[in-house]
């Protein structure tokens, strides 16, 4: 469980690093940057605790972060002078895919990405 404070990204990138190890550099720098944009949101627009899940299997890695608000992330149009709002587009670009899944009863989401790995 992460705490719900902004220092704690450094351990999800430490988690996600530990979690790479093997893979190729981009991958663990890719993986890190959408995680910490995961756990941001999660930060900012969710509730309760976090969690984050990492999963290898051959030739791809998944990362999960849940948390309990009912906010669905999207993706949204931004400008050059808008200072946030961009993780998710991030997250569209790089990510081979994403989702959402909606916990039982409604309350809290788990926010995932999936990436190639060359493993």
């Amino acid at each position: 469980m992460l705490q719900r404070q902004p220092s704690e990204t450094e351990r999800v990138r430490r988690e996600i690093a530990e979690s790479c190890r093997g893979l190729g550099r981009d991958t663990a720098a890719t993986a890190q940057l959408l995680a910490t944009e995961l756990f941001t949101n999660a930060l900012h627009h969710g509730s309760g605790d976090i969690t984050m899940m990492v999963t290898r299997t051959p030739g791809e890695l998944r990362v999960d972060v849940a948390d309990n608000g009912a906010e669905q992330p999207r993706v949204k149009t931004v400008t050059l002078n808008d200072v946030r709002g961009r993780g998710m587009m991030i997250l569209e670009a790089l990510a081979v895919r994403w989702g959402v899944d909606t916990h039982d009863g409604g309350r809290g989401k788990t926010v995932w990405f999936v990436l190639r790995t060359a493993e």
